[in-house]
């Protein structure tokens, strides 16, 4: 049981221009990776009047790799648009929506001209089944879900920030549950509205653990095709070859676990599907530029993720193949 403590979340209140936002965050702990619970960095409330703009971009948070967190925002009140940074697509929002964003996405929301929008927002630390049931919906790098409980998800919302914006004991256990809450309505909702074809149910194995394929082989006994046509389905879609998705999602994998001091690269190597640490190393060094050493002591010395680039410079990208920035690796399903 977790022990009583004050409340961790501190208030942070916002004023720009034609926008409002209220922020609580749980700057207190350091967030294990084997915790079985939900971890609520922040939530906030935001108002953007006519014409506002709410701005987005990713960076680290000292050196605990608070960076890894996906962010669920509700319009519950106005309408407006949003627009991802990562890949300049964009969406009209409005009243009952709910965007859901990948770790590092970048974005920024619009108030139509003529009202107001209100966000309510949370942001949840990443973990696996935080990567699963939000991974299941096909956020890449974002995505907006429609048509759901607009009530049951505004009461969700106002709860957790009551209990962030109280001065008593701890309220993470319950914010937790909340946080489960939300992400089963999420689910819900996503239940049947998509059914995945051959090769996106391969493309999700893969994203979610890309550990557990050695080879091409597995990956086609695994789908009941042959090799001949995983290969001519990831040329048709993504114009690379399996072998070059699974490494290239291998290694973002190994981001999360390099940027967590209780693991080591060897570690790190293992846990992506690597039998050899230094074969770990040449493929990171051959994909990013630099090694796995120099990647994590330059973030534990300067808190700077090397693979996430300033907006003015370009995308929030990372890697040298322009792999996708993901949460972190799914267990053994």
């Amino acid at each position: 049981m977790e022990e009583k403590e004050n409340n961790p979340y501190q208030r942070r209140h916002d004023t720009k221009t034609k926008v409002d936002q209220e922020v609580y965050v749980d700057r207190n702990k350091r967030i294990s990776a084997s915790s079985n619970m939900l971890h609520a960095y922040a939530c906030a409330r935001v108002q953007s009047y006519p014409g506002g703009r709410t701005r987005n971009f990713p960076r680290t948070a000292g050196k605990s790799a608070f960076s890894f967190y996906w962010t669920m925002i509700f319009i519950s009140e106005g309408e407006g648009s949003f627009r991802s940074l990562s890949d300049s697509t964009r969406a009209p929002v409005r009243k009952g929506d709910l965007v859901i964003t990948r770790p590092q996405a970048a974005y920024t929301i619009l108030a139509d001209k003529k009202c107001k929008i209100v966000q309510k927002q949370l942001m949840l630390v990443s973990s696996p089944i935080v990567e699963w049931m939000c991974g299941k919906g096909g956020v890449q790098p974002w995505k907006v879900c429609r048509g759901m409980d607009a009530e049951k998800l505004d009461g969700i919302y106002e709860k957790i920030f009551r209990l962030a914006s109280e001065k008593k004991e701890n309220p993470r256990t319950e914010i937790s549950i909340l946080s489960y809450a939300l992400l089963c309505e999420i689910d819900k909702a996503e239940e049947g509205s998509k059914r995945l074809d051959k090769f996106e149910q391969i493309l999700f194995a893969i994203r979610q653990a890309p550990q557990f394929y050695r080879t091409v082989e597995d990956l086609a006994r695994e789908f009941a095709i042959s090799k001949r046509t995983l290969f001519y389905l990831f040329k048709k879609r993504m114009n690379i070859s399996p072998v070059k998705c699974l490494i290239a999602e291998r290694l973002e994998k190994s981001r999360w676990y390099l940027l967590h001091r209780s693991y080591t690269v060897t570690a790190a190597a293992e846990l992506c599907g690597y039998n050899s640490a230094a074969y770990f190393s040449r493929e990171f060094k051959r994909a990013y530029g630099f090694s796995p050493q120099e990647y994590r002591q330059n973030y534990f010395r300067t808190g700077k993720d090397l693979l996430i680039k300033k907006p003015e410079e370009g995308l929030p990208v990372s890697g040298g193949r322009g792999t996708r920035t993901d949460p972190p690796p799914s267990p053994r399903r």
